[in-house]
């Protein structure tokens, strides 16, 4: 077998590593996959993200025509919030477009450790006595910033949309994950346009479509296997592979300052 299919297998494997893991726990394969490109591969910025984003929207799309179908997805919830979050993922491209590469690093850092800490935290609950009105306001503002942080860091953004769906719109645990995956599918596809001028030609046959295989195999096995591993488990291993991905990213920031 060439030399030349060797990385584009092992990216494939880590993809669906990444895939498996963040299917298990509902949190999507691009918070895994991307740093292990950066600092892994020393794939550039720009393909990372949009390989994390090519991915994102192929598992998306898929999982979200299955839910709808079902009849899951809360589409008025969805109709309220599509706008916040795909603006946000206009503004954060942009954003993306110009930022320095240890920006991303350092705030994908930040994210990742934020999520560590709701995989391993209880969430606390919505305030029921809290003002319809203020409670709208806050979640198009917070699917606003997902959306940004989706484009701008290559990820779903439903790091942010679920939490706001099930804390902040009261929507039960599996049509907030509907809902949220819906907002993902079009968050990733708008964020994944803007970066497709910036990337190298060579970059979708040797990282983005392995990626996008891998993630989209590892999610089936993931959604098989999440009902027979313990959830708590798995979460508290999950973080700490979360933390190492955050240290590794802002040890690369700090060596190429």
């Amino acid at each position: 077998m060439p030399n030349d299919w060797l990385p584009g297998i092992e990216i494939g494997l880590i993809a669906f590593a990444a895939g498996t893991f963040g299917a298990m726990v509902g949190l999507g394969g691009g918070l895994l996959l991307i740093p292990s490109l950066i600092t892994i591969f020393s794939i550039d910025e720009y393909s990372a993200r949009f390989a994390g984003l090519a991915a994102v929207c192929a598992t998306s799309l898929s999982g979200s025509l299955v839910y709808i179908r079902q009849g899951v997805t809360d589409m008025s919830a969805a109709g309220l919030l599509q706008l916040p979050a795909t603006i946000g993922a206009v503004i954060g491209a942009r954003i993306g477009e110009n930022a320095h590469p240890n920006v991303m690093r350092v705030v994908f850092s930040i994210v990742l450790i934020y999520t560590a800490w709701r995989l391993i935290a209880n969430s606390p609950t919505a305030s029921a006595a809290e003002p319809a009105k203020s409670r709208m306001m806050f979640a198009w503002s917070a699917c606003c910033l997902g959306g940004m942080l989706s484009a701008f860091l290559g990820v779903g953004g439903g790091v942010v949309f679920a939490p706001v769906l099930t804390l902040v719109m009261n929507l039960p645990a599996r049509a907030a994950a509907a809902t949220s995956t819906y907002l993902i599918s079009l968050t990733a596809a708008g964020s994944a346009l803007l970066f497709y001028r910036h990337l190298r030609a060579e970059a979708i046959p040797s990282v983005v479509m392995p990626a996008v295989i891998g993630i989209l195999l590892g999610a089936q096995l993931g959604a098989v296997l999440s009902g027979k591993v313990d959830a708590k488990v798995l979460k508290r291993v999950l973080s700490v592979g979360v933390i190492l991905a955050a240290a590794s990213l802002i040890w690369k920031a700090a060596s190429h300052g």
